[in-house]
C-alpha cells in the first residue's frame, strides 16, 4: 500500500505549475465549506484523507524557458512538475496557509517585532513563505514561486498580486471566472479566520496550520512518461468538482495539437489560439461580476451556431463535439489531397539547385500529399469562432455595458425581461455576422418579441402551446 503524504512532504525540493490544459480555480462556496468544516472538526493530531494528487514531471525543454524558476531548478535542485489531478484542493491549501500568515502579522502581539520573525508553530513566517509561496534568489528581486500557473495563463499576476500580495512588474491581470474564484477563496478563509474571538486567534491558527500542513493526506502519484497525461486528466475528471462541458472541450483541442503531423511551429501557433481563445471566453463569462454567465449554456449556444440546431436535450451538444467533431481519429486519420503547384511548394523544401532547374520550375503536375480528416485550420477556425462569440454572448446579456446602439440596448433589455430562451443563441449570431446591421437586428428582436408575446398569450388562453 503507498504511504499517505501531508504538505510539508509534497512540498519539499519542488515547483508545481498548473498547465495550460488544466482548467483555473473553480471551487466555489460549497466546496469552500466542506473543506472549511472538514478542518475545523478534525481532532489536533488526527489525520484526514484528502485525495489523488497526480503530477508530471516537467522536461527541460519546457522549464528552460521559465526565465524566473531556471535558476531555483538548476542551482537549488527544486524538481519542477504539472499538476495533471488536485490542483483545486492543492490550491485551497495554499489560499488558506496565505490567510493564515496574512491574519498571524495582524495579531496584536506581532505589532512591535519584525513581522516576518513572528512564528506560528515555531516557524518563521520567512520560512513559512519560503517553503510554500517563493524562494527568492539572494542579492536579486528574482522571485521563483513554489506554486503557480504558467506565465500566459490570466491566473498568474492575479496570483502572485491580489492573493499572495506581492509587487509585479506589469502589476496588470485579467479578471474571470477563475480569478474571481481565487478572490472569493481566500476572502472565505480570512472571514472565518476573523470570526473567532481575539484572543482565541493565536492558537487557532496553529492549530489550522499544523492540520493543513501536517494532517491533510495525499496519495502522491507521478505519471510515468509512456501514459499520456491528456487522457488521464479526462479519466481523472470525476473527481471533486465535476469539469464544465467548456473546460472538457478545452483540454480536448490542447491534446488534438500533439496529434498532428504539422511542424512544432505550426502546432504551437494553434495551441497558443485555443489559450488565447479561451482565456478570452472566460473573461467575458466573467466580465460582470454580479450575473457571471454558465459556461456551458454559451458553449451549446456556439454549437447551434457553428455546427446545427438539434431538437434533442441534455448533452447532444457535448457528444457532437467531443465524440464526432473533435475526436483524435479525426487527427490521425489522413486523407489524400492534390496541391497545385504553387501550394506544393510552400510545403516543401526547395534546394538552390531546385530553383536553377528550369525542367523543375516548369513542371505544373499537381502534387499528392495527406492531411489530416480534421485539418489544423479547420481547428484554429474554430478555436477564433468561439473566442469571437463570446464578448457577443455577453453582449445578448448585459446591453448596458456592451457596445450597442440605444435602440439595440432597449430592445435586448426589453427580451432578456420576457426571456429570449431559445432564440439567445440567434440573437448572438446576429452581432457577430459582420454584415447585419443595427437596424436589422432590431427588426429581429421586434419579430422575436412578437412572438413570445403571441406565444404567451395563447398559452394563457388555452393552458397548452401548440405543436
Amino acid at each position: 500500500m503507498q504511504q499517505l503524504t501531508n504538505i510539508d512532504t509534497i512540498f519539499k525540493k519542488k515547483l508545481f505549475r498548473i498547465p495550460d490544459y488544466q482548467r483555473g480555480y473553480a471551487w466555489q462556496l460549497r466546496q469552500l465549506t466542506d473543506f472549511w468544516e472538514d478542518i475545523n472538526t478534525l481532532e489536533d493530531g488526527k489525520n484526514h484523507y484528502t485525495g489523488v494528487l497526480s503530477l508530471e514531471e516537467t522536461s527541460k525543454s519546457k522549464w528552460s524557458t521559465w526565465v524566473e524558476d531556471s535558476w531555483v531548478i538548476e542551482n537549488k535542485g527544486y524538481t519542477p512538475y504539472f499538476i495533471v489531478d488536485g490542483q483545486q484542493r492543492l490550491t485551497t491549501c495554499i489560499i488558506l496557509i496565505q490567510a493564515l500568515i496574512e491574519e498571524a502579522l495582524e495579531l496584536p502581539q506581532n505589532k512591535l517585532q519584525n513581522k516576518e520573525d513572528f512564528e506560528l508553530c515555531d516557524t518563521k513566517i520567512s520560512d513559512i513563505r519560503k517553503d510554500f509561496i517563493f524562494i527568492q534568489r539572494s542579492n536579486s528581486i528574482i522571485r521563483s514561486y513554489i506554486f503557480g500557473y504558467e506565465k500566459d495563463n490570466p491566473s498568474y499576476e492575479f496570483l502572485k498580486t491580489k492573493i499572495f500580495n506581492e509587487y509585479s512588474s506589469s502589476n496588470q491581470y485579467q479578471e474571470t471566472l477563475y480569478t474571481q474564484n481565487l478572490d472569493n477563496a481566500k476572502k472565505f478563509f480570512r472571514d472565518n479566520l476573523r470570526s473567532f474571538a481575539e484572543q482565541e486567534r493565536p492558537l487557532l491558527l496553529e492549530s489550522i496550520y499544523k492540520k493543513v500542513t501536517r494532517n491533510l493526506l495525499f496519495n502522491e502519484y507521478v505519471i510515468q512518461s509512456d501514459v499520456d497525461v491528456f487522457v488521464a486528466f479526462e479519466t481523472m475528471n470525476n473527481r471533486g468538482k465535476k469539469l464544465s462541458d467548456l473546460e472538457l472541450l478545452k483540454n480536448r483541442l490542447i491534446y488534438l495539437t500533439t496529434l498532428y503531423r504539422e511542424d512544432d511551429k505550426e502546432k504551437t501557433v494553434l495551441r497558443k489560439r485555443i489559450n488565447d481563445s479561451w482565456k478570452d471566453i472566460y473573461y467575458q463569462l466573467g466580465r460582470n461580476k454580479l450575473n457571471p454567465l454558465n459556461d456551458d449554456d454559451f458553449l451549446k449556444a456556439h454549437w447551434i451556431m457553428y455546427f446545427k440546431y438539434s431538437r434533442k436535450t441534455g448533452d447532444d451538444y457535448i457528444h457532437f463535439l467531443l465524440d464526432d467533431q473533435f475526436s483524435p481519429k479525426k487527427v490521425i486519420k489522413q486523407v489524400p489531397i492534390t496541391l497545385g503547384i504553387q501550394d506544393a511548394t510552400e510545403v516543401r523544401d526547395i534546394s538552390d539547385d531546385e530553383l536553377n532547374d528550369e525542367e523543375d520550375t516548369q513542371d505544373e503536375t499537381p502534387k499528392l500529399t495527406t492531411r489530416s480528416v480534421l485539418a489544423i485550420e479547420e481547428l484554429s477556425a474554430y478555436a477564433k469562432s468561439i473566442q469571437d462569440s463570446s464578448s457577443q454572448w455577453f453582449k445578448t446579456f448585459n446591453p448596458w455595458i456592451a457596445e450597442c446602439t440605444p435602440e439595440e440596448q432597449k430592445w435586448l433589455d426589453c427580451l432578456n425581461r420576457i426571456g429570449i430562451g431559445y432564440f439567445r443563441p440567434l440573437v448572438m449570431s446576429s452581432f457577430t455576422i459582420k454584415k447585419v446591421t443595427a437596424e436589422e437586428r432590431i427588426k429581429l428582436f421586434k419579430s422575436i418579441e412578437r412572438f413570445i408575446f403571441y406565444c404567451l398569450s395563447f398559452i394563457a388562453s388555452t393552458g397548452k402551446l401548440q405543436k
